[in-house]
C-alpha cells in the first residue's frame, strides 16, 4: 500500500468506488464526541474531536478510497486514526475482493 492522502470528506454525490462506513462503524466512531488521544505530533495526551477523512489507498495497482474516522488534536490539529475503527487495511482488502466478485469473509 502507498501513503494515504488525507482529505476532508467531499460534499455532494459519491462515486461508486468509494467505500462508506457502515452504520455500526459510524456509531462507534461518534459515540463519544470528544475523546482522549495520544497525539503523534504533540507527543502528549490531548483531547480529540471526531471527524471523517477520505483517504485513498493503492492495493495491487488499484485505487481504493475509504472514509476513515479520525480524532483531530484540539491543540495542533493533527489527525490520528480513531482506535475504535480497527485496521483500514482490512477494509481495503475487503473492497478489493468485493470489486472482483469474491464473497466477503464476513459472509463465509
Amino acid at each position: 500500500m502507498s501513503e494515504p492522502e488525507n482529505q476532508t470528506q467531499p460534499e455532494g454525490p459519491r462515486s461508486s468506488d468509494e467505500t462508506r462506513l457502515s452504520p455500526e462503524r459510524q456509531e462507534r466512531a461518534s459515540a463519544d464526541l470528544a475523546r482522549e488521544l495520544l497525539c503523534s505530533h504533540c507527543e502528549q495526551r490531548r483531547r480529540g474531536q471526531p471527524a471523517i477523512r477520505a483517504q485513498e489507498f493503492s492495493f495491487r495497482g488499484e485505487a481504493i478510497r475509504l472514509e476513515i474516522p479520525v480524532l483531530v488534536c484540539a491543540v495542533c490539529g493533527a489527525d490520528e486514526l480513531d482506535p475504535t475503527f480497527g485496521d483500514p487495511a482490512e477494509l481495503v482488502y475487503e473492497e478489493y475482493q468485493r470489486r472482483r466478485g469474491a464473497t466477503p469473509r464476513a459472509e463465509l
